[in-house]
């Protein structure tokens, strides 16, 4: 797959990034389904009212603040991560 991004067409570079956004989408759906349940579970403890009291939504709102700071995190890790495993662009290579 890097061979075909790095020379191949741009249709074929476009189906590929459109694949892969695709899976990206899945998985951000996925993290906002988890820490919707996940903090739902921690802040709403009682069903006595439609709306959401002040402390809930205080807890909710800080909850949600960690879970995205924390993904974010774990993001930006892998990725470097990922740089480390890959090496130096190829465009860095051919000035050496």
């Amino acid at each position: 797959m890097q061979e075909i991004m790095a020379n191949g067409s741009e249709l074929e570079r476009m189906k590929i990034f459109l694949y892969m956004n695709r899976g990206s989408m899945k998985e951000q759906q996925k993290m906002v389904e988890k820490i919707t349940s996940t903090c739902f579970d921690q802040c709403v403890t009682t069903f006595s009212s439609t709306h959401l009291d002040s402390t809930e939504k205080k807890c909710l709102s800080a909850c949600v603040s960690r879970q995205m700071a924390a993904n974010t995190r774990l993001q930006q890790r892998f990725q470097e991560e990922s740089q480390k495993k890959q090496g130096p662009p190829p465009e860095l290579l051919d000035k050496q």
